[in-house]
């Protein structure tokens, strides 16, 4: 999986109030809840606007970037990235995928030293769904059931990663993805109440700069 910071702005010189407020514009609960938080660690670091945050990031290097990423996530109760990548990179091993293919249903002959693939009429490779593929020369080295179809053993979750195909756990993962939607939802709430109160805070530090700063002195 491409990992990948998203800050939602409109302009360099909004506050970070404001990206806070456009993370609901972005498309997984994940990526709201993650963009949120931070946010949130942006403004303790010191940065008030979007651009502060994008020149902090555009300095970092990739690892420091996954570094922030990764405790942004881990801080919302998300995964951290390698984790991630490595439940699907075993899932990956595990389908039956054509070495190098990166796709279950492309398959070549299961005889030894044969390199023969199942073709279209153009010549590309073709997709079948079989246990093992056979060409026609070795088709007689097949087993019983080797090309029948077969179910796939995995699928994608809601938030995109390889899980696996068990109907017998529909129920439970539907009700696993509902609270984790409902736990999100929550963090969203949060996230927007502690939104709220940075921007009572910035208007109160504010204030306070335009009380305390003396006559035709221009505040800060």
């Amino acid at each position: 999986m491409t990992w990948q910071i998203q800050i939602p702005f409109a302009d360099r010189t909004e506050s970070l109030v404001d990206v806070a407020a456009h993370a609901r514009t972005l498309e997984t609960d994940e990526s709201r809840a993650t963009v949120r938080q931070l946010v949130l660690d942006a403004r303790l670091e010191g940065d008030r606007t979007a651009g502060d945050l994008l020149d902090r990031l555009a300095a970092m290097e990739p690892v420091e970037r996954r570094q922030m990423l990764d405790i942004a996530r881990v801080e919302c109760g998300l995964e951290p990235t390698a984790e991630v990548d490595a439940r699907e990179r075993s899932t990956a091993a595990t389908i039956g995928m054509a070495p190098g293919s990166g796709n279950p249903l492309l398959h070549s002959c299961s005889a030894a030293k044969c390199r023969e693939i199942p073709r279209t009429e153009a010549g590309a490779w073709r997709e079948v769904n079989v246990r093992r593929w056979w060409c026609e020369q070795h088709r007689h080295l097949a087993g019983e059931d080797d090309m029948r179809p077969v179910p796939l053993p995995w699928k994608l979750s809601p938030s995109g990663s390889l899980i696996p195909n068990d109907e017998a756990d529909e129920a439970s993962e539907a009700a696993r993805v509902e609270s984790r939607r409902a736990e999100l939802a929550a963090r969203d709430d949060e996230s927007r109440a502690i939104a709220a109160e940075m921007a009572d805070t910035e208007r109160a530090m504010a204030e306070r700069a335009r009380r305390e700063t003396p006559a035709g002195v221009p505040s800060p």
